[in-house]
């Protein structure tokens, strides 16, 4: 739910979804907020840590930072970690240029949009904030758009089969030198 405040505050927070709570989400649903505070010029984010009283403060662009958030970018990308690929949602802050200026937590896709569902963001149009979808076949793709989007372990996960396929192929070429080495020597 929302609060969209004619003092020029607004707090996002996560949408309860009907039915029983998946494991973690009653924290989120209880301490998760984003607030817009146009007076200030500064967006915070707290409780995207589990059990974190971590609160991380951001300027708005709407103040006239160049490296304000202007834009919340909702992301998607599909993360191949084992055989079978998942959808992973990041919230992105990113300034007018479209560069990162922070990021919320990975959350599997699904649960994600149980408790973020896009509507629930758009009481931010009010702050000056754009509220924006996107979606990537991969952590490297988004890593692509939006360097330092994904995170070292997205994208170590996602590299995982190639460096072992790499692995692999280094270590039976390893194998054919030393067979020939030796079969030549004789």
């Amino acid at each position: 739910m929302s609060r969209d405040g004619s003092d020029g505050l607004i707090e996002i927070r996560p949408a309860r979804p009907a039915g029983r709570l998946l494991p973690a989400e009653g924290w989120t649903v209880d301490h998760w907020r984003l607030t817009a505070d146009a007076g200030q010029g500064t967006l915070t984010l707290s409780g995207d840590r589990y059990r974190s009283g971590r609160v991380r403060l951001f300027p708005l662009g709407a103040a006239g930072r160049a490296d304000g958030v202007t834009t919340v970018c909702l992301a998607t990308y599909r993360w191949e970690v084992n055989p079978k690929p998942r959808s992973i949602w990041r919230m992105l802050l990113l300034d007018r240029d479209g560069r990162l200026v922070g990021a919320g937590l990975d959350r599997p896709g699904p649960q994600a949009l149980r408790l973020f569902p896009p509507e629930v963001f758009e009481p931010l149009t009010a702050a000056g904030i754009r509220v924006v979808s996107e979606s990537y076949d991969s952590a490297q793709a988004l890593e692509d758009a939006h360097p330092g989007a994904a995170g070292k372990v997205a994208l170590a996960g996602a590299n995982r089969g190639r460096m072992a396929a790499i692995g692999l192929t280094a270590a039976l070429l390893i194998l054919i030198v030393v067979f020939l080495v030796v079969y030549l020597t004789r």
